[in-house]
């Protein structure tokens, strides 16, 4: 422990003096005065520094500039000091908070109790009296709109991964079969639309109603919503075009096919997974076999027996220029090829179909 030697002029000194001579032992009757207060203490030539009580002192508080190491431009301001040579400093005042950026170029925060308003970069992102209007993490009730990002488009896969979703909306394009969405949060709730035709898979992973598959249509609409652990439940599911599509069958058993009109020969869903084809000819074909086939717009789910086989449906045939009446069946399992049935066919002559049939499409 150092004492002061008798005839050291202390006088007044800064706070950072008083730091660096802490256990310095002061003389009895030397005083030392602290210059930004005013304060002193006076040596007992027993007592450490800075275990001596500070006396006098003006007849004012004095503000944080006078008494604080790391000044600031306002009376009642502080500077924390540099977190990096170019800027990033903490300015403390008595109505504001203020945190500058990096490059000590604008706020990268600041807090103001005078407008009661949050900052950041200048631009005020809420008032104090905003934050009674937000919802706490747990409870609470929304009274106003609330507003949900639309997601950028996700290509269908086999896992056709929802968790990489950037909004509630999402668009799913592609015609891939689907049999997950992915592992996300429990509670989450999406909205899809449908941007092509594909198989939607019923699972354990997937609980689609009437737990069967769908297949989409373009622009079908779906909400579903995560029970965690990868398993998804569909709350609702809308088709968006409920009208006929038209597309152009193949045929065989002719030298010359029939001639087909567009338009003349349509489908659509009328269930989850049920079509109906309606289909005829314009002008007939010139026949060359006693069998005919004529393909659907998907592949049905069922194969037909013997004879008129299973899922007979009544149509209008044409066989050598006379008309009558037949049935279609399914020609192989996983086929979207129906054999058409009649009790002769030549296999000369003018030879059509007209039908109107309704099949179950393979899931």
């Amino acid at each position: 422990m150092a004492i002061v030697d008798g005839s050291l002029q202390l006088g007044y000194k800064d706070s950072a003096w008083f730091t660096s001579n802490a256990s310095v032992v002061l003389l009895v009757g030397q005083i030392v005065y602290l210059e930004q207060t005013g304060t002193y203490k006076i040596g007992d030539g027993v007592t450490a520094l800075s275990a001596l009580s500070f006396l006098g002192g003006s007849s004012t508080t004095p503000n944080l500039q006078e008494v604080t190491d790391e000044g600031a431009s306002t009376t009642n301001a502080i500077n924390a000091p540099q977190y990096s040579t170019s800027g990033g400093e903490v300015t403390i005042t008595d109505n504001s908070v203020i945190v500058l950026d990096n490059a000590s170029t604008g706020n990268l925060l600041e807090v103001d109790r005078t407008t009661d308003s949050i900052k950041k970069l200048g631009a005020e992102i809420a008032t104090v009296n905003d934050l009674g209007g937000y919802l706490p993490t747990t409870g609470g009730n929304l009274t106003g709109l609330l507003g949900e990002a639309k997601s950028t488009n996700i290509a269908s896969a086999t896992t056709t991964d929802l968790s990489t979703a950037t909004g509630n909306l999402v668009h799913i394009t592609g015609t891939t079969t689907i049999t997950s969405f992915g592992t996300v949060q429990a509670g989450t709730k999406i909205d899809i639309v449908f941007d092509g035709i594909l198989i939607l898979t019923n699972s354990a992973n997937i609980i689609l109603p009437g737990n069967v598959s769908i297949t989409t249509g373009v622009n079908d609409t779906a909400t579903f919503i995560s029970e965690g652990g990868g398993v998804w439940r569909c709350l609702s599911y809308f088709r968006y075009d409920e009208s006929y599509t038209n597309y152009t069958p193949s045929f065989t058993g002719f030298s010359t096919p029939p001639t087909i009109t567009p338009g003349d020969w349509r489908w659509k869903m009328i269930s989850k997974n049920t079509c109906h084809v309606i289909g005829w000819t314009t002008t007939s074909g010139t026949s060359n076999s006693t069998a005919m086939t004529v393909t659907l717009p998907f592949t049905a789910a069922w194969t037909g027996g013997s004879g008129y086989g299973l899922q007979e449906s009544p149509m209008m045939i044409v066989n050598n220029g006379t008309r009558g009446s037949g049935s279609v069946r399914t020609k192989t399992g996983g086929s979207n090829i129906l054999d058409v049935f009649f009790t002769t066919f030549t296999a000369s002559g003018a030879k059509d179909v007209r039908l109107n049939f309704i099949y179950q499409i393979e899931i």
